[in-house]
């Protein structure tokens, strides 16, 4: 788990993996937009999870 802090606003976030040596590839990206209100007193939970298949890419979901 990471905790970072973000100022209120819209946000997209973008989860993706390399390969071991592949330092500019990026595999299986997957990105989603975001709003944190100003009033925010609560943490945004924020998961990934990849899809089953190789050329699947992420899911990114929030709660």
């Amino acid at each position: 788990m990471t905790e970072i802090p973000i100022e209120p606003g819209v946000h997209e976030i973008a989860v993706f993996f390399r390969y071991k040596g592949q330092r500019a590839a990026r595999l299986g990206v997957g990105t989603e937009e975001f709003t944190v209100p100003g009033d925010a007193r609560t943490q945004l939970r924020v998961t990934a999870r990849l899809g089953p298949r190789n050329g699947s890419s992420f899911k990114v979901k929030f709660a």
